[in-house]
């Protein structure tokens, strides 16, 4: 998912902001904007040197040299790199320097502070030049690598914790400690004395940092509300009105909606914590580890049953699946927890299939939840040889994000039932021109997916045969479970781990341990009442040894509520209903002995679907890409007479198979899977859906 954080300092934009508050001081102020004010609880102030303080708000700028107070007030910070920056009550920061320029060696970020409650998240800065980062309290100096982390000054002492990424160190003139251990922390009694060795902080000592953080607390004395900020609230909403908005809500001319992090229309500062909704948060991947990645990520928030989905979407691929995703809940208090990461790709460098792991922490924060930050880590595994070390490679990312857009929940039933159909193409990965698999089921009841909505998880199966060869059998695969293996957002935003194994030959072939999963596609739907998307699994032949990989993009699935067979019996035993024109899109591939297996484009579905047993031609129409127009046809009894679904073959084809099902309370939809082995030499494979 390559979308973008537009952050826009320089033209007129700049200009109107330094005009501004060039009026408002009376007298001018240097270009060097650093950040901006994205969360704000109570009344907080910013001064340059020599200058009167200036009261804060959302979206007001901060300098380099600011000098940012707090006092009663807790607010947060984005910096142009995406770090962030979060002070609590009584704190005092000084910006000392700051320059970000994408690429350079020459960035820079050094902060100050001199009393209170801080957490930093650092952002590009931190890949690109780490060792120009730091932190400065009156007790030591804080350096990072791509990390997060949280401290208290109090006088002279610090206390600081690492929460996350590839390590901090903490020094003064008496010695240094490195931290590398997420929760273990150090403390530093005063600049004589050394800091001490870390440890993991208890509880107590964790809320003594933390508690002073949250941004969520209501009814603090001083405490602003929509409609009643400071005069710099009054100047920024003028701002907006004027259309030269701040540096976080910069619009261009014909605006790309995912260009602005914060937009205009989104509220802040509610003081209600949300309790129902989904909301979606747009934000960007730093590396922690010096790797050059441009990646935007989407996070999915479901409030009512509180779990987490992080969506990576690649377009260079061609197909835009999900790369690479994640599943994790939220508490009442903002902390996210990722307990699985999952996806697939290929190593640039290595020219191998991967397979995603790992796992992450973090947390949302600003008014009413209004921005994420987290630190994402784990491996890249071969998926051909799981088992070797060596072909494994640690990484690990920082997300700053921030809320884009508000939906409303899936709503009752809080248990729904999905069927469906899937289709999984697999290679022999030493050699994937030669024997492929090609699995797929005949009734949608083979392809079954319950879903709770109150706990957002899901738990199901599918059984299948393989087309090319029917002794392969697909009997023993499980969908989701628990929370640490199944995700549920909404109807079109759920994944799962896949486990089980296959039959062979009459042989168990067990899955290996990563590269099995099943997500939604982030693209839009075939149909109205269906959801689809990838899968993957990774096995052992047995006897033959040989590594399997049933992958994107020849593997989907299919589902939705299925129409209740009784309800199909009604239409076709009733002589007056009329025929079924069902119109929709397709996804598939193509393959051959001799070639790479190939995305089929701009599928599309025909079918119209006579509600009666008896006529020559029940099902007909098309299925039809760039590449291949698949012509259907049927004979007497292919809609099933008792309601279960139909089924078809392409005409001309050497073999072929089209199994579907219909969808919705009054068969509105259908959705299926094909297969077709053509006189031109080449398999076409795939899903298809429609609506009336």
């Amino acid at each position: 998912m390559k979308l973008r954080f537009s952050y826009m300092a320089g033209g007129l934009i700049l200009g109107g902001l330094i005009l501004m508050y060039s009026q408002v001081l009376g007298k001018s102020l240097p270009e060097d904007i650093a950040g901006s004010v994205v969360a704000l609880r109570g009344k907080a102030t910013a001064a340059l040197p020599g200058s009167a303080p200036r009261p804060l708000s959302l979206k007001s700028p901060v300098f380099v040299r600011d000098i940012i107070q707090t006092g009663r007030a807790r607010l947060q910070l984005m910096f142009k790199d995406n770090t962030l920056i979060t002070l609590g009550r009584n704190s005092e920061m000084v910006i000392q320097e700051y320059l970000w320029k994408s690429g350079s060696r020459d960035s820079a970020m050094h902060t100050r502070v001199k009393a209170g409650s801080f957490r930093i998240m650092g952002g590009a800065i931190t890949r690109e030049a780490p060792e120009n980062f730091t932190t400065q309290t009156p007790a030591a100096t804080i350096g990072i690598r791509g990390s997060m982390y949280a401290g208290l000054v109090r006088g002279n002492s610090l206390s600081v914790v690492f929460q996350g990424g590839r390590g901090i160190f903490v020094s003064n003139g008496q010695g240094r400690v490195n931290i590398d251990i997420p929760g273990f922390g150090t403390r530093v009694e005063d600049p004589q004395q050394a800091p001490e060795t870390p440890e993991k902080f208890n509880e107590e000592s964790l809320q003594e940092i933390e508690g002073d953080l949250a941004l969520l607390d209501t009814g603090e004395e001083g405490e602003q509300s929509p409609g009643s900020e400071g005069e710099g609230e009054s100047l920024a909403a003028d701002e907006g009105e004027s259309g030269e908005s701040g540096l976080l809500s910069s619009v261009p001319d014909s605006p790309d909606p995912l260009e602005s992090p914060i937009p205009t229309d989104i509220d802040l500062t509610t003081d209600t914590l949300p309790a129902s909704g989904i909301w979606i948060y747009k934000g960007k991947l730093t590396s922690n580890i010096g790797e050059i990645i441009d990646e935007t990520i989407a996070v999915y928030i479901n409030w009512e049953n509180r779990r987490v989905m992080i969506i990576e979407n690649d377009p260079d691929l061609g197909y835009g699946s999900s790369q690479g995703f994640a599943i994790g809940e939220i508490s009442k208090d903002g902390k996210i927890t990722i307990s699985r990461i999952m996806g697939s790709g290929v190593w640039e460098d290595m020219g191998t299939v991967e397979a995603m792991t790992g796992s992450g922490t973090g947390s949302a924060e600003g008014l009413d939840y209004g921005t994420i930050q987290m630190v994402l880590e784990g491996y890249d595994i071969n998926v051909q040889d799981q088992s070797d070390p060596s072909k494994q490679r640690f990484w690990s990312d920082t997300l700053a994000a921030v809320v884009y857009d508000k939906a409303e929940g899936p709503g009752l039933p809080d248990t729904i039932t999905l069927n469906g159909f899937f289709l999984g193409v697999g290679e022999d990965m030493a050699d994937p021109n030669t024997g492929r698999t090609a699995f797929m089921n005949s009734d949608a009841t083979d392809f079954q997916i319950t879903i709770d909505r109150v706990s957002g998880t899901l738990i199901g199966s599918m059984a299948g045969e393989d087309w090319f060869n029917p002794s392969n059998d697909m009997d023993n695969i499980s969908l989701g479970g628990d929370k640490t293996k199944s995700v549920y957002i909404s109807d079109d935003k759920m994944a799962a781990v896949i486990g089980g194994s296959l039959s062979i030959s009459a042989s168990t072939a067990g899955l290996k341990p990563h590269g099995n999963f099943m997500v939604s596609s982030a693209e839009a739907p075939l149909s109205q009442y269906t959801t689809w998307g990838y899968w993957e699994i990774a096995y052992e032949e047995p006897g033959s040894n040989e590594d399997y990989h049933v992958h994107v993009p020849g593997a989907f699935w299919i589902a939705g509520e299925q129409t209740p067979v009784s309800k199909v019996s009604q239409l076709i035993a009733d002589s007056t209903t009329p025929d079924g024109v069902y119109t929709g899109k397709a996804r598939g591939v193509r393959f051959n002995s001799s070639s790479q297996m190939s995305q089929l484009t701009n599928g599309k579905t025909q079918l119209t679907i006579k509600f009666d047993t008896s006529v020559s031609n029940p099902v007909s129409g098309f299925i039809k890409f760039d590449q291949k127009n698949l012509a259907v046809e049927s004979i007497p009894g292919d809609v099933f007479s008792d309601g279960s679904g139909f089924k078809g073959t392409v005409s001309t084809a050497g073999s072929s198979r089209v199994r579907g099902a219909f969808f919705g309370s009054d068969a509105q939809a259908i959705g299926g899977n094909f297969a077709a082995d053509m006189p031109d030499g080449y398999s076409y494979q795939g899903i298809f859906a429609g609506n009336q």
